[in-house]
Formats: structure tokens, sequence, C-alpha cells
């Protein structure tokens, strides 16, 4: 696997509370002069939600632990949902189990006051997620 370290050297840190120093796409122009075209295409690839269709593919990695957090919350929701609304939650895949305190995490965030705070609760948990899965993965992709 590549490394970066100029690359990553040269952005500064990123706070979740922090306005981002720049956008996607500076970002990603940025990225190209100096990433391999496989790792620039796994960059412009990141999501943070996932289509129906994506939710059902299988991925491997740290890209793969990604996407099943974002399938495991998306899922997670679903299922809080239809049962907030008496329909039937087992018609909704279930999640991959990897966390065992989603399932209150989400209806903490789901039992917010507003919709503005329960967007804002998700995607603290996404960043908190991210910033997990980069341990050990300060240069490479």
């Amino acid at each position: 696997m590549r490394q970066y370290y100029y690359t990553v050297a040269s952005l500064p840190a990123l706070r979740f509370e922090d306005e981002p120093f720049l956008d996607p796409r500076t970002f990603l122009e940025l990225c190209a002069v100096e990433v391999c075209p496989e790792d620039l295409n796994y960059l412009t690839e990141a999501r943070i939600w996932l289509s129906r269709e994506e939710a059902a593919g299988e991925y491997q990695g740290v890209a793969g632990q990604w996407f099943t957090a974002l399938r495991d919350i998306q899922f997670q929701t679903a299922q809080i949902r239809a049962q907030s609304a008496g329909r039937e939650g087992e018609k909704i895949p279930g999640v991959s189990g990897t966390d065992a305190s989603l399932t209150e995490r989400v209806r903490g965030i789901m039992n917010e006051e507003n919709p503005l705070k329960v967007e804002f609760a998700v995607l603290r948990y996404l960043w908190e997620t991210a910033e997990d899965l980069e341990a050990g993965h300060h240069f490479d992709r």
C-alpha cells in the first residue's frame, strides 16, 4: 500500500466542530497531484450514505468497515422508525452486530428534540466511526 506522507502532512487537522478548510472538489484536485489513479478512485468513491444497491454490496478493508458502519446505522435507524410508526421492522435487513452499543446510540439519536439535532448526532457518530477506522492508517488511503 502506498504511503502519502507529504500529502497527509500538508493537510491541517480536522475537527468535527470546525469549518472544513476546503471543499471536497478542491481536496480531490489536491490529491490528484500526488495520489496514484487507483487510490484517487478509492477517494472519489467514498461517501457518507449508501444507496440500496450499495448497501447490498460486499467491501473489503477499511472501506468495507466504513460501509458496514454506514449500512448498520441506516438499517438500525430504519428499524426504529418502522417500530415507532407501528410497521413491521422485520422486513428491514439486520445489522452486522460489530457495534454492540449501536441500538442504544441510535435510539438516543432518534430521541433528540428536533431534526437538526438528530442530523448533527448522526454526523457526530459517523465522524467518531471514521476516526476509529483511521487508527494505524495515518499516511495511506
